[in-house]
């Protein structure tokens, strides 16, 4: 039997217009890791999927690679570039 561990996905700008929401709940498999999340997200909204190469990811506010393991109760931020004027 797999433990399920949760993470809170958090989006910013135009990765949160396109979810719709500003963070989601996700309950994870054990080993798991950023790039499972973002497969997950990436079915669900592919128009995020293609900022993929953009996108900053990071876990409990530490920037981070799609290859690391997840644990429970991590905090996941999906950022775009920032853009100004």
């Amino acid at each position: 039997m797999s433990e399920e561990s949760e993470v809170l996905v958090k989006f910013f700008a135009s990765a949160r217009d396109i979810v719709g929401k500003k963070d989601l709940k996700m309950e994870i498999q054990q080993n798991w890791k950023v790039e499972d999340v973002l497969e997950t997200i990436f079915k669900k909204y592919p128009e995020l999927e293609e900022m993929e190469d953009q996108l900053l990811i990071s876990v409990n506010k530490d920037r981070t690679k799609k290859n690391e393991v997840l644990k429970d109760g991590d905090e996941i931020a999906v950022m775009p570039p920032v853009t100004g004027g």
